[in-house]
């Protein structure tokens, strides 16, 4: 069964890893990461809402913050919500085991 805390953890390391990643790409080529953005999206021009100023520290700490504790707190919860149906169905299965074999 899957732990909510060690799994919280596993996760937010990653979104920690992956925004520190993009952070630094957005400092060192900034038309790199609006070019893969506008491949992603399509039919929209990115290109309008590129920043024209640079990330301040306070900005990227705030996104750094925010993006870790939103990532942990949902990932705990979805691990607790997945446990819940994982223990239903297997009491549902019990049940009809025992159904079965009466």
């Amino acid at each position: 069964m899957i732990r909510p805390t060690a799994f919280a953890n596993a996760i937010t390391t990653m979104m920690v890893v992956l925004y520190l990643t993009c952070a630094t790409l957005s400092i060192l080529f900034p038309n790199f990461l609006v070019g893969l953005a506008q491949s992603w999206v399509h039919t929209l021009n990115i290109e309008i809402i590129k920043a024209t100023t640079p990330m301040t520290f306070g900005s990227f700490m705030y996104g750094l913050l925010s993006a870790a504790i939103l990532t942990w707190v949902v990932t705990y919860a979805t691990t607790g919500v997945y446990r819940y149906f994982v223990h239903r169905e297997q009491e549902v299965a019990k049940y009809h085991r025992g159904y079965m074999a009466a």
